[in-house]
Formats: structure tokens, C-alpha cells, sequence
């Protein structure tokens, strides 16, 4: 299983925060503070990686046509420790069966083909 990078999850998640608070958020100057230098980088200038640009370019397009001002400042990981340690947390709701249960369910009523509750980080 590929792992998503760690900038695709910011910069997803930036997208996701923006959505859904884009009511509160119209005609405001928002600030994405990361100590993430790769997406400081994207948010101002875009990436050659196409699955990044299109985050990228969603969240331009959004800040457009909702008259954001976007500004990505970046800070040092050592003066991030608090929103750091929040994504550390375990996701509760993310869960799965462990690997030797699915093969042998798979073994009883398989072949399996499609997981509608997977995720990326729980699929078999």
C-alpha cells in the first residue's frame, strides 16, 4: 500500500477546513500557518506533483470566488508542538480487522473486491 505524503494530508486538509467554514470565512484575509515548508511553498506557488497542483489550484479557485486572502506563513516545527501533537491522536472512528482476519474471512465467503468503508489508512 502507497502512504499518502504528509503534505498531500495538509494541504487536503486545508482544502477540507476551508469548505467548511467557507461561510464564516468569505471576504476575510485567512493565514495557513504550517511548519510544513513544502506547503507554504505549493499554496504560493503551486507543485509540479499534479496531485498536489489540483489542491493547490481548489483552494486558489476558492479563495477567488470567495474573496479570500490567502497567506501561507511558515513557522518552525519547535513553536508548532501543540497542533503537532493533535494529529498524533488516534483517529477512533478509523478502524479495521487486522490483517490475518480479513484472509481468513476472504478464505470463508471471499473473494472480497470492494471495501466501501475502507480508508487509506484501513484497507485490506
Amino acid at each position: 500500500m502507497k502512504l499518502i505524503s504528509s503534505t498531500w494530508r495538509e494541504l487536503e486538509a486545508v482544502r477540507r477546513v476551508m469548505y467548511s467554514n467557507l461561510d464564516k470565512i468569505e471576504r476575510q484575509s485567512v493565514q495557513v500557518v504550517s511548519d510544513n515548508k513544502n506547503v507554504k511553498h505549493i499554496l504560493e506557488v503551486g507543485s509540479k506533483k499534479e496531485i498536489l497542483n489540483d489542491i493547490c489550484l481548489d483552494i486558489v479557485e476558492t479563495c477567488n470566488e470567495s474573496s479570500i486572502t490567502l497567506s501561507s506563513p511558515w513557522i518552525p516545527r519547535n513553536r508548532n508542538v501543540e497542533a503537532d501533537s493533535l494529529n498524533k491522536r488516534g483517529d477512533n472512528d478509523d478502524w479495521g480487522v487486522q490483517w490475518w482476519v480479513f484472509k481468513k474471512l476472504d478464505q470463508i465467503w471471499g473473494p472480497h473486491t470492494y471495501d466501501r468503508f475502507a480508508s487509506s489508512s484501513n484497507r485490506k
